[in-house]
């Protein structure tokens, strides 16, 4: 087997850095091992393990249109260049749908494989493998796997917004009080602020009429 030779190339400097190998899959394990990956913040080993776990030639993933500026990471055998995907990459970045088309490069047997990660229908990142296939009706079972990986690496984003979001969001069922002042009625805006105020502290009592 080819030894992989990973590249993470930054959307601002376009410049490759190298990393270590990554760990190999285990069989009984490798849904906790997906999972433990893309929950460590970083693409490089996830990208890394699932290019061991297909044996592909070449895996990458790309940012979308909503991650412009995003580092893209990619992870090749000998004798492929990472640059040779980065058109790929941006040809796919938006797409809606998987996507499997041949791979010229890779011989007859050679195939492209790309899974969006969407949220909302905005598009985050795209998953690329390139694979030699002999039997065409195992791709299907490799698109599996993407789309899976995909799965995780939104609910790491959804994670990552709802962080970021946490002071902003209100619980379920929490409850508040708004005023709204205009031109008019000036007089009454102070009395109006006075309830407000009072509203907040009533609200630390709980009255129990049990």
């Amino acid at each position: 087997m080819n030894s992989p030779v990973s590249q993470t190339v930054s959307a601002q400097t376009g410049r490759p850095a190298a990393s270590p190998a990554p760990g190999l899959p285990d069989g009984p394990r490798v849904q906790e091992q997906l999972a433990a990956l893309t929950e460590s913040g970083e693409l490089r080993p996830l990208i890394e393990f699932l290019r061991a776990l297909l044996n592909a030639r070449a895996l990458a993933i790309f940012p979308g249109s909503e991650n412009a500026g995003a580092a893209s990471v990619v992870v090749t055998t000998r004798g492929i260049l990472a640059t040779a995907l980065a058109p790929i990459g941006e040809r796919l970045a938006n797409t809606v749908a998987a996507v499997v088309e041949p791979a010229p490069s890779l011989g007859e047997e050679g195939y492209t494989l790309a899974v969006p990660v969407r949220r909302d229908e905005h598009p985050l990142w795209v998953l690329i493998a390139q694979l030699v296939v002999p039997n065409a009706r195992d791709l299907q079972a490799f698109l599996v796997i993407l789309q899976t990986v995909a799965g995780y690496l939104l609910y790491r984003e959804q994670r990552l917004v709802d962080a970021k979001d946490k002071e902003i969001f209100l619980a379920a069922g929490a409850r508040g009080h708004a005023a709204i002042y205009t031109e008019k009625g000036k007089f009454l805006h102070i009395i109006r602020k006075v309830f407000v105020r009072l509203s907040t502290k009533f609200d630390w009592f709980v009255l129990k009429l049990h």
